[in-house]
């Protein structure tokens, strides 16, 4: 009797213990949906790493929790959909992500990028615009639609993160934030930010993993991969060589942690920097086996040491922008160093020190080359955010902090303006693509001074100089970093008289170099007449055929008081004085 009752007990205890396990399930669901609207309850006995927020993994999951992280997810992809929707398909959505195409596109052509068109960013930036356009053909939608796909995998990443220094509603909020600030920070679906964005978060979802393992080989296997994302990163843009640096050195601090050699840590050390240098160095011989070593080397390496400082009023008015964009996300973040502080026991801490190293690392890339422009703050973006998890997470005035940022967000990226602007681009394009079509002959070349450059690519026209990106033979702080004289390449291919020139209004404004716009300008006086003139946000552009071009009616010489505002300044020219990014 006493061992029947004995069995008995031990299976009542069992389907007991069976009850409360599923009850614990349904309460840790209850508890996370909660966290989702704002509260934070723990499940954990205090001072415990496990919380509410670690979910049962495996045929444990309960349906009804896949679905809400399928929810979660298809929201934010959805999400950013939309907050990338307004610039889908606009062929000039930012001059660099146009030079990049254009390049791109001449390189599957044959003409080699550094010896035929210049640039000083990586051929792999280029090489990826070639394969693009390769597979996508020459539509815009050819690096927009994978750049969409690379911000839904940043954000997703992003979500997953915060969840681990933060609740559910604190890694909603960052995400949300993340993806409204990139129009203000001006990442648009082809800059080099938006690429380069989920490669830097992969990096430190790696090491973060390699920190967590004890099993050497596999942190072997986890550093030598996150040394491969750093080189391919460097080849979309050089200014993640301090993300790259600070990787070896906690690369190297985790293979000390874990008691390895210093002969080993050194030999480990060598095999990290060739794998982070080896798609350089691939390149590098490429060009070499071309005869181009020179140029590629002076483009890559040389010539971002030989600029100018920035014209004054542009370096002031970037900086003022960026210090205003960036200020709230700064505070913020700052803010969440309390937080997380606090619930230090209860979060991944490791993850959010790595966090903030990352942050402090990408506002060091955004200056360490002279005054930046305001999307350089893109590489620090992920982070910044990522670490204000915890302040929307345990902050007493998390849900009132929370909405404000949102709505200051929404507001600051201005959904219409977007639209606005981007019409102005398609508008502007094909008009001038049309006048081009009808005026100037298949054999002539268009010189672009100061426009869309990806007018080479859509127009059809020859290019007259390998200095395609217009600001490289307008701008003061380029002078001397070409390895050419801009102002003898501009009065070279003024002499050619290519059939068109490209202004615009913004050519009286004093960012520009002088002496080059004076050549421009007398040029367009004396030879030149008016074709097409079109809204191109933030001013206008105007383009001008060789006079001998022109129909019959339109070829005779205008008074100089009846020339639009782009050759001529005073009243009553209303002259955009601000200053493009």
């Amino acid at each position: 009797m006493h061992t029947i009752y004995g069995h008995a007990l031990t299976t009542e205890t069992h389907r007991n213990t069976d009850i409360l396990a599923r009850v614990n399930i349904s309460l840790r669901f209850f508890v996370n949906s909660t966290h989702a609207m704002g509260d934070t309850y723990f499940l954990g006995p205090a001072g415990s790493s496990k919380t509410a927020r670690q979910w049962p993994t495996g045929a444990n999951v309960p349906a009804i929790l896949r679905a809400h992280q399928i929810a979660v997810a298809a929201f934010i992809v959805l999400f950013v959909v939309l907050v990338r929707a307004p610039y889908l398909g606009d062929p000039a959505a930012d001059p660099d992500e146009q030079l990049y195409s254009v390049m791109g596109q001449a390189w599957l052509l044959g003409d080699m990028p550094y010896r035929d068109l210049w640039d000083r960013k990586p051929p792999g930036l280029f090489a990826l615009f070639a394969g693009l356009h390769w597979i996508g053909g020459p539509s815009p939608l050819a690096y927009q639609i994978p750049g969409i796909a690379c911000t839904a995998a940043s954000a997703l990443m992003i979500h997953n993160l915060a969840k681990r220094i933060g609740t559910p509603f604190g890694a909603l909020v960052v995400t949300l934030l993340f993806l409204l600030n990139m129009p203000l920070f001006f990442m648009h679906l082809g800059q080099s930010e938006t690429f380069l964005a989920p490669i830097l978060l992969l990096q430190l979802i790696g090491i973060r993993r390699a920190f967590e393992s004890a099993d050497p080989a596999r942190v072997l296997r986890l550093l030598c991969g996150i040394m491969v994302l750093g080189g391919t990163a460097l080849q979309i843009k050089y200014s993640v060589l301090p993300f790259c640096a600070l990787l070896a050195a906690l690369a190297a601090f985790r293979l000390w942690q874990m008691q390895f050699g210093l002969a080993r840590i050194m030999a480990s050390l060598a095999l990290f920097g060739f794998l982070g240098l080896l798609p350089t160095l691939l390149f590098a011989a490429y060009f070499a086996a071309q005869g181009e070593f020179e140029t590629f080397f002076f483009a890559n390496f040389v010539s971002i040491f030989l600029r100018s400082e920035f014209y004054p009023l542009l370096a002031e008015s970037n900086a003022q922008k960026l210090t205003t964009a960036a200020f709230p996300l700064a505070a913020f973040a700052a803010l969440s160093i309390v937080s997380a502080h606090a619930m230090r026991d209860r979060i991944d801490w490791i993850l959010f020190l790595l966090i903030a190293s990352f942050t402090i690392v990408g506002a060091f890339s955004l200056v360490m080359l002279g005054s930046p422009f305001v999307h350089y703050f893109g590489l620090t973006l992920p982070f910044i955010c990522l670490m204000a998890a915890s302040f929307f997470s345990y902050h007493r005035s998390r849900k009132i902090f929370s909405a404000v940022a949102l709505v200051l967000a929404l507001g600051c990226a201005s959904f219409a303006e977007q639209m606005e602007h981007s019409s102005s681009h398609r508008s502007a394009v094909s008009a001038l693509v049309q006048a081009i079509e009808t005026h100037v002959p298949a054999e002539e070349c268009i010189f672009i001074f100061d426009g869309p450059t990806i007018l080479y690519a859509r127009a059809g026209r020859c290019i007259p100089t390998k200095f395609a990106f217009s600001p490289h033979l307008s701008s003061h702080h380029e002078r001397t970093a070409l390895g050419a004289d801009p102002v003898v390449e501009t009065a070279r291919i003024i002499a050619q008289q290519p059939g068109a020139i490209i202004v615009t209004d913004a050519l009286n404004t004093p960012q520009f170099l002088t002496e080059t716009r004076d050549i421009v300008r007398s040029a367009i006086v004396s030879d030149y007449v008016l074709a097409e003139t079109a809204g191109y946000y933030p001013g206008r552009v105007e383009l001008y055929i060789r006079a001998d071009l022109a129909p019959a009616e339109r070829s005779g010489r205008t008074a100089m008081a009846a020339l639009p505002c782009a050759i001529r300044s005073g009243d009553p020219c209303e002259v955009f004085v601000g200053f493009s990014d």
